[in-house]
């Protein structure tokens, strides 16, 4: 049997063996029973003393049969990245899209035993294991009745197969608490519960849990239960002993782990070796493909899982660390496209993809319409123990409404189209600013001999990045301020030269649409668009804009609608001016015009330098 083939077998004893285990405990009545006949402890005290260490018991079995889920190779259940790397890194499942078999399953599983392990009293709980039993137990033990056949090498029956795929799940994920508490309970970090927040060295649950695999113990060993020593498991008093060799007076008394090595000589070595050379075999085979229609109750539509923004983004990057690029030529399509053309390349040998992800900053100004574009690339690295992959983020790099940030953007997103076939490209919205604070927050630790260069260089990076984005966000406010500057100087130039029928506004709302300056008679109607400065302009966008606006002005007036660009003075760059030369609407300067009205203009001279 080829190891692929043995795991997948493997898998098969494991859940069922589980699945065995969670319907005997979860008949709460018989336990009860069973307590009052062995121990004479009563309905009142169980509810008071056992109730939810019982309950534990339980929730370890639910935790264990879903760590067999998300490792299974049994049922051939789909499985995304999301949810492997979910499991990976610990995020809760509960926050993921529903979207592979794997999660779907785990999360109906664990929601209907949370709603059991939520009851206050033996009653709720009895009424809540009945609905559990019969869409999750129920559901997964008639694909074992239909399919499931045993391996003949073993020379057992099914129902003796069960049974001690049942005990080997009993001692090495309910008996196993070297740990401190249970074996099944630490391996499922992806699930979260009630009781996830009581320590299980705490005597209300270590009370209830011994007596439940006790009674467990006794359900699957039936007649030889009483002649082993888990009939004195209830008189533990602690989940290990942590003085042991410390301490003589601990060494006559037995913890709960201490078990485990008992229950594996008098029952395991003494008791099964004769009928199974290894308890781990594979016991259990297909006897025809599982039909996963029987699992239909476990399988319902995706839910809409609302999300914060940091968990979104979290998500978008699988929960990889992030190194943040700066600067602006460095961090642009000149070392984008070869990052993402070699990996691709490398990738394309192993069949494999590369994952890019895309981050749309809108322009909240009212000179740009557009938005800002940061991207992140995947850099796979792994070892035999660890994954050590990071996202190289080019924050900021380029934009779609400005000249040179524009074919940055053209040339970046032409690459990503070429590739297309082969990478995995996702996007999201966000505002640039709360991005960038999301993104220090997750950025790689750099290891170095040094603790102290660390320290320091990513306290002193991150002061740099905040005082550039501080930079920026003043320069932002600075230009927005020219530009108003200019609108209000175009309003008093052209009420200077107002003709006594024309009606002037300024910041004139129309359709949603902004007009700088607006003069409108019986006849006509002039829309004066204002900026600052010619030469940092994407001239043919602002063009595109100012006509659109004319387009809609004229069909909703029907005017005649001349539109003119005011400047606060003429570009010095000559290829500018000669752009400005050729448009089809006037050009104005601001600074000429004062001139000829005699007007001073040295100060605002200081203020519009570059």
């Amino acid at each position: 049997m080829d190891k692929k083939e043995y795991r997948k077998n493997m898998d098969i004893n494991k859940i069922f063996g589980t699945i065995n285990n969670i319907s005997i405990l979860i008949n709460i009545k018989d336990f009860k029973f069973w307590m009052a006949q062995k121990h004479q402890i009563e309905s009142t005290d169980f509810k008071n003393e056992y109730f939810e260490g019982y309950k534990f018991a339980i929730e370890t079995l639910v935790r264990t049969l879903i760590d067999g889920i998300r490792y299974e190779k049994t049922f051939e259940f789909t499985q995304s990245e999301l949810f492997y790397r979910a499991c990976y890194t610990g995020a809760n499942l509960n926050k993921i899209p529903d979207d592979c078999e794997k999660t779907r399953v785990i999360k109906k599983i664990y929601s209907y035993f949370e709603k059991m392990n939520n009851a206050t009293n033996p009653i709720d709980f009895e009424k809540q294991s009945f609905i559990f039993k019969k869409i999750i137990i129920d559901s997964l033990l008639k694909i074992y009745n239909d399919s499931i056949q045993t391996n003949n090498e073993t020379k057992l029956t099914k129902e003796e197969t069960l049974n001690y795929c049942s005990i080997w799940v009993t001692l090495i994920y309910l008996n196993d608490a070297r740990k401190g508490e249970p074996f099944g309970y630490t391996i499922s970090p992806t699930i979260y519960s009630s009781n996830k927040n009581k320590k299980t060295d705490e005597n209300i649950i270590l009370n209830g849990y011994k007596y439940a695999i006790q009674y467990l113990w006794s359900k699957l060993l039936k007649d030889y239960y009483e002649k082993t020593s888990i009939k004195q498991i209830h008189s533990v008093k602690n989940w290990k002993n942590e003085l042991y060799f410390n301490n003589k007076n601990q060494k006559n008394k037995k913890a709960f782990d201490d078990y485990f090595g008992i229950i594996n000589k008098e029952i395991i070595e003494e008791n099964l070796k004769n009928k199974m050379e290894r308890l781990d075999v594979s016991v259990f085979l297909w006897a025809q493909e599982p039909d996963k229609s029987a699992l239909k109750k476990l399988m319902n539509a995706p839910q809409w899982i609302e999300l914060t923004e940091s968990e979104r983004i979290d998500q978008l990057l699988l929960w990889y660390p992030v190194e943040i690029m700066e600067g602006i030529v460095f961090n642009g399509s000149s070392t984008f496209i070869p990052q993402l053309i070699g990996l691709t390349e490398i990738k394309k040998a192993y069949d494999e993809k590369v994952h890019v992800r895309r981050f749309i900053h809108p322009i909240n100004d009212r000179d740009y319409i557009g938005n800002d574009y940061s991207y992140g690339i995947l850099i796979d690295a792994f070892s035999n123990i660890a994954d050590y992959s990071c996202w190289i983020i080019f924050y900021d790099c380029c934009g779609d409404y400005s000249g040179f940030g524009g074919s940055e953007h053209q040339a970046i997103e032409e690459i990503i189209e070429k590739y297309n076939d082969k990478i995995i490209i996702q996007q999201t919205i966000i505002e640039k600013n709360r991005f960038y604070e999301n993104m220090l927050k997750k950025e790689a630790i750099r290891y170095n001999n040094s603790n102290e260069f660390i320290t320091y260089r990513k306290k002193t990076g991150r002061d740099i990045r905040i005082l550039r984005r501080d930079y920026e966000e003043t320069l932002e406010k600075l230009n927005a301020s020219k530009g108003l500057l200019v609108e209000l100087l175009t309003y008093y130039i052209e009420t200077e030269n107002l003709n006594p029928e024309n009606e002037i506004k300024w910041s004139h709302i129309f359709l949603k649409n902004e007009h700088d300056v607006w003069i409108e008679n019986k006849n006509k109607i002039k829309i004066c668009e204002c900026k600052a400065d010619a030469e940092t302009r994407n001239i043919d966008a602002d063009l595109k804009k100012i006509e659109n606006k004319k387009s809609i002005v004229e069909e909703q007036y029907k005017k005649e609608c001349n539109n003119v660009f005011w400047y606060y003075k003429e570009p010095e760059n000559e290829m500018t001016m000669d752009r400005l030369n050729q448009l089809p609407i006037e050009c104005k300067f601001v600074r000429s015009e004062l001139i000829r009205m005699g007007k001073k203009k040295d100060k605002l001279d200081d203020i519009f330098k570059k």
